[in-house]
């Protein structure tokens, strides 16, 4: 009963004083309390209701602030202290008088504490234990309450009673969070890392690997600044919205490169000309940049019927569809804005052609016919064609008489039967 009395009231009131903390629930234990039983033929025998009991009891349980009161150029607060401390206290309450005698509560009823009804029971192991369940509210930094709750369990973990400790166990939603965000990180990372491969093995162009990486990490932060300034909240949903489009984010940029370096590379520019350069990637990317745009515009309408969702599962998939849909949104516009500037920038050195690419050079081989555009496949001779053409017109010529034939042949029956209706007429 110490350990729930303890926490109920002094470690509920000090986390409720969290910023961001909604409510303190307690799990488990004995709640301590007095209990007043009431001799019904006492209440008789002193012509009192259970109503006047109860109102006394109330009334003598309750701080009064009365007023202040001036002496000597100062103001004395006066208050009435009235709160219950103990079964004495409960037992001077006086419920009325008779015949000018009060009556107390130790006359009519018999006090002792008690426990109040119990609901729950938490067990750790093998032993119970008192618990509590610390919500925050809704809209709130969870990472930033569930941070500042831990922060004053540690100060009040020594104003504690003797035997008495606070131990986070069970559900902890920080670690929760923090698998979350090391997942994203690590995606991102690994994202990073196969593009510059892909990008070095393909192009064999490592100035250029910057312009493909950078946009990724940008789109990303665009993406948490839409959140933060839409009220959006970083939630596993949001988090895996952005985790999900990390794959498409370098698409745009990728193709605007690549593109930007094969036209440097086949017009035999010099990269020292960056007029030209610039004169160069401009023209690619306004090649592309149409294409890009309404490639990724595709994948955005495909989360569009998501926003329609309501109830519980539009609260759930709402901040994914957000998030994706934003990042995407911001690489699209960075591979047609910032990227055609990086490649004016970097671009330079030495370009190596489709053909000095070992890479390329070994997928030529196995896919010859994607490389020559299916030159190499047969086609079929003219005669066959001329010959397969004069059987279909002889085909059709031999039906056409055929059916010729046949109205031939009723005809002389039509003939008749016009002859015998005019004799019978």
């Amino acid at each position: 009963m110490s350990c729930a009395a303890s926490r109920i009231g002094f470690i509920r009131y000090q986390l409720n004083a969290v910023p961001g903390v909604a409510e303190v629930a307690s799990v488990g234990g004995f709640v301590q309390q007095y209990q007043i039983d009431v001799d019904p033929n006492r209440l008789r025998l002193y012509g009192l209701p259970l109503s006047t009991v109860v109102a006394a009891v109330r009334d003598s349980n309750l701080n009064v602030a009365a007023n202040v009161l001036e002496s000597s150029g100062a103001w004395l607060i006066v208050r009435g202290v009235g709160l219950i401390a103990s079964i004495d206290d409960v037992r001077r309450i006086v419920v009325g008088a008779s015949n000018g005698v009060p009556v107390y509560i130790d006359q009519i009823a018999n006090v002792q504490l008690g426990d109040a009804f119990r609901v729950s029971a938490l067990v750790k192991g093998t032993k119970e234990v008192v618990g509590g369940v610390v919500v925050a509210r809704s809209g709130v930094n969870t990472k930033a309450v569930i941070d500042a709750v831990k922060a004053r369990l540690q100060r009040i973990q020594p104003g504690l009673p003797r035997g008495v400790t606070i131990t986070p166990f069970y559900y902890d939603r920080s670690i929760l969070i923090d698998q979350a965000i090391a997942t994203l990180r690590s995606a991102l990372l690994e994202e990073i890392a196969l593009v510059t491969l892909a990008h070095v093995l393909f192009l064999m162009h490592f100035r250029s690997i910057l312009i493909v990486t950078l946009p990724l990490p940008l789109a990303v932060l665009t993406a948490f600044l839409g959140m933060y300034y839409a009220g959006v909240s970083s939630n596993i949903m949001s988090l895996a919205g952005i985790a999900i489009a990390i794959g498409v984010l370098v698409d745009a940029g990728i193709v605007v490169t690549e593109n930007a370096i094969r036209y440097v590379e086949r017009s035999g520019i010099d990269a020292r000309d960056r007029r030209r350069v610039w004169e160069t990637v401009l023209e690619s990317t306004r090649l592309v940049g149409r294409p890009v745009v309404f490639s990724m515009a595709i994948i955005l309408l495909a989360f569009i019927p998501v926003f329609a969702l309501s109830g519980q599962e539009g609260k759930l998939f709402h901040p994914l569809a957000f998030t994706k849909t934003l990042a995407v949104l911001a690489a699209t516009v960075i591979a047609v804005t910032l990227v055609p500037v990086l490649c004016t920038l970097l671009l330079g050195g030495r370009f190596h052609g489709e053909e000095a690419n070992p890479v390329m050079r070994a997928l030529r081989r196995l896919l010859p016919a994607c490389s020559r555009g299916g030159a190499d496949a047969p086609r079929p001779d003219r005669r066959c064609r001329s010959r397969a053409l004069c059987r279909r017109t002889r085909g059709r010529a031999w039906d056409r008489q055929r059916i010729h034939a046949a109205s031939e042949r009723r005809r002389p029956d039509v003939h008749a039967d016009r002859r015998s209706q005019h004799c019978s007429r």
